[in-house]
């Protein structure tokens, strides 16, 4: 009786069966919309040991060997995201070193998940002679729209300008 060799590392037949060989995959979720993953983001492993006649190179003996995931990905947040951890249906794992630790047998891929960091603090504050609409704002870093402050100069005085908390310009 035959095997199906028709998938190997490189896309073509390896002289080991399939149903002996998985992959192992690394996405980022969402289709990369919070970050990506970066690195060798598939792994194809043999699970068994396939003992051959050294004659006619028929299988007599198969013994099934686990894989030991790599996991050498990083993922990377966008902007704005902070990285929170990778699922395998419902496994949750804190970071590749997790991943590495784990005995797989079949076809898995591993999902990075990211959430948006916390809200960005934003004051407004008048120096002497005059005032601003709006005093803060706490925009999410990501999806967080700024609706910015009015700066008004009291009668005598001018507005110079806006700058961060160090004295630097950051805008007209």
């Amino acid at each position: 009786y035959y095997t199906r060799d028709a998938e190997g590392p490189d896309g073509t037949p390896d002289s080991i069966p399939d149903k002996y060989q998985i992959t192992i995959t690394y996405v980022a979720e969402s289709n990369g919309a919070y970050g990506t993953v970066e690195g060798t983001t598939e792994e194809f492993h043999t699970v068994a040991e396939i003992t051959r006649d050294p004659d006619n190179q028929t299988i007599i003996k198969v013994e099934e060997t686990p894989a030991a995931p790599e996991a050498k990905v990083t993922p990377q947040p966008a902007d704005g995201y902070k990285f929170v951890n990778w699922t395998s249906g419902t496994d949750s794992y804190p970071d590749t070193a997790a991943i590495q630790k784990l005995e797989i047998r079949q076809d898995t891929t591993f999902i990075a998940h990211f959430t948006e960091k916390a809200n960005v603090n934003i004051l407004y504050q008048a120096t002497k002679g005059g005032s601003v609409t709006t005093k803060e704002e706490h925009p999410a870093p990501a999806t967080g729209t700024v609706q910015g402050s009015t700066a008004k100069a009291d009668d005598g005085y001018r507005f110079t300008g806006w700058t961060d908390q160090n004295g630097k310009a950051v805008a007209d």
